[in-house]
C-alpha cells in the first residue's frame, strides 16, 4: 500500500522503560480500537476520507499527513483530522454528500441516521466530542444497514434497514420525516443499496433473502404507488433471485 493510516506498531526490545504514542492493544494513537466497517471518500477534499467503526465512533482522515511505508519522522503529523462520538452502538457506514464537501452522514446499530457538518467546532480537535448542536438526528425503525446520496437529486438521504425498511430524507428539513418510507424486502433485511450515477431515479437494493431489486424513485407508477408520510414510495421496476448470499 501507498499509505497505512491505521497499522500495530511493531514490537520492539526496549532497554529502558519510554513512553510512546501507542495504545495498550499496540495500535497507533487515534486509531480506531475495533472494527472499522465502513469507509467513505470525500468527492469534493479527495485527501479526506471517513471512517465508520464498531467502536462507535466516526473519524475524518487526512492522507496527505500520513507517512509513507518505511519512512519515520518524529515530527510528522498524525493524519487525523477529528474524532466524532455521536452514536451511542456500533457505526456502520458513513456517506459524503456528492456536492456539499462538509456534509458527512453516519448511520448506526443505535437505530439513527446522522448528519454532521465538518466546520463545526465538534470536529475540529480529535479528543472533543460532538455536542448535540452539531449533529442532526433521526430515528429508525431498525439498525441501520447502508445509507447512500441520491446522486441527481443530492438533497435525499437514503436508508437501509435491517428489518427489510428503505427510507428516505430531504437532509434540507430533515427532521419533518422521511418523504417515502416502505418495506423494500419483507422476507429479509436489506443489507445494502445503491444509486445509478447514469440513470435518474434508479435504486438498486440486495437482502439476505438472496434478491436483487430495482426501484424508480423519480417516477412513480400510479397503479402500484402507496402514499407514505410525504411523498410516494419508489415502484419495483424488475427483482431477481440470485441464489447466493
Amino acid at each position: 500500500p501507498r499509505l497505512t493510516l491505521l497499522r500495530k506498531k511493531k514490537k520492539k526490545k526496549k532497554k529502558k522503560k519510554k513512553k510512546n504514542n501507542s495504545t495498550e492493544n499496540g495500535l497507533q494513537m487515534g486509531s480506531h480500537t475495533d472494527a472499522v466497517m465502513g469507509l467513505s471518500w470525500n468527492k469534493i477534499h479527495r485527501q479526506v476520507l471517513a471512517s465508520a467503526s464498531a467502536d462507535c465512533t466516526v473519524k475524518l482522515w487526512d492522507i496527505t499527513r500520513a507517512s509513507s511505508p518505511g519512512i519515520t519522522s518524529s515530527s510528522a503529523q498524525s493524519p487525523l483530522a477529528a474524532t466524532y462520538q455521536h452514536h451511542t452502538n456500533k457505526v456502520n457506514c458513513v456517506a459524503w454528500h456528492p456536492s456539499e464537501g462538509t456534509i458527512l452522514a453516519s448511520g448506526s446499530y443505535d437505530q439513527s441516521v446522522c448528519l454532521i457538518d465538518a466546520r463545526t467546532a465538534g470536529g475540529a480537535s480529535t479528543s472533543s466530542s460532538s455536542s448535540s448542536g452539531d449533529v442532526r438526528r433521526v430515528k429508525i425503525p431498525a439498525d441501520c444497514e447502508a445509507i447512500a446520496w441520491d446522486l441527481h437529486k443530492m438533497q435525499y438521504l437514503t436508508c437501509a434497514c435491517e428489518d427489510g425498511t428503505v427510507m428516505s430524507w430531504d437532509v434540507r428539513k430533515f427532521d419533518g420525516g422521511p418523504v417515502w418510507s416502505f418495506v423494500a424486502h419483507e422476507f429479509g433485511g436489506v443489507s445494502d443499496l445503491s444509486y445509478n450515477a447514469h440513470v435518474p431515479g434508479m435504486l438498486a437494493t440486495c437482502a439476505i433473502d438472496k434478491t436483487v431489486t430495482l426501484w424508480d424513485t423519480h417516477h412513480g407508477n400510479p397503479t402500484e404507488v402507496v402514499e407514505i408520510a410525504q411523498g410516494l414510495s419508489p415502484y419495483s421496476c424488475g427483482s431477481r433471485d440470485m441464489g447466493v448470499g
